[in-house]
């Protein structure tokens, strides 16, 4: 992805400081595979889903046996995804098994996750020249403007940028991978990388000698 494209949105949506302009850049860096994967990979093993998704793990394990599978094999979708997302974040509010969780996996940037956090952005990306219904937004999440929009819109609702002007590259991680600034440091997924990848991006847009926007 362009990252000129991420800067003229994020002038568009009224951030426009390099600093807070590196953190988000970082961020996504490490939440998109080097923005490569604008979509929450479907393709989990049993033997990292039980890591992954330890609240749910006896019932990974049920479902492994159920199936007569290996460890290496390939958990079932949606039925994965329905089991750990389905009945949270106002999925399947209506009652019925429609594959919410799955439907509205993690999208975009920062991997945008559950039916309440999709509808939301849909009133976002609309107040932003886009006319799209919500059956529409889970592909839209998937394009590169939805992709950056709508991690736009989850670091301003979230106000993360306070965080990102200040500097605090450890609180800026947290709320993105846990949530909370009130976890230890130890528990954020790749805060090292993070860390990194922040620094790289503040060269890159001249807030560090040694590199430039245009070098």
């Amino acid at each position: 992805m362009n990252i000129e494209l991420i800067l003229k949105q994020l002038i568009n949506c009224n951030i426009s400081s390099p600093l807070e302009q590196a953190h988000f850049l970082a961020q996504c860096e490490h939440e998109s595979a080097n923005f490569k994967h604008l979509s929450e990979s479907s393709n989990y093993r049993y033997k990292s889903a039980k890591l992954v998704f330890a609240r749910y793990k006896a019932q990974i394990e049920a479902k492994q046996s159920e199936e007569h599978a290996a460890d290496d094999s390939f958990c079932p979708q949606p039925w994965l995804f329905d089991l750990v997302y389905g009945t949270r974040m106002g999925n399947q509010l209506n009652g019925t098994n429609d594959h919410d969780g799955f439907n509205f996996r993690g999208g975009g940037l920062l991997q945008l996750t559950g039916k309440d956090n999709y509808a939301k952005f849909l009133e976002f990306a609309n107040t932003h020249g886009h006319d799209l219904t919500l059956g529409e937004i889970a592909e839209f999440i998937r394009s590169d403007e939805g992709a950056i929009l709508s991690a736009i819109w989850y670091w301003q609702i979230n106000q993360i940028g306070q965080f990102a002007l200040l500097d605090d590259v450890v609180s800026v991680s947290k709320l993105i991978n846990c949530g909370s600034i009130h976890k230890p440091d130890s528990s954020v997924i790749g805060l090292a990388e993070r860390v990194s990848a922040t620094a790289k991006y503040k060269k890159l847009l001249g807030l560090i000698a040694g590199n430039t926007a245009n070098s």
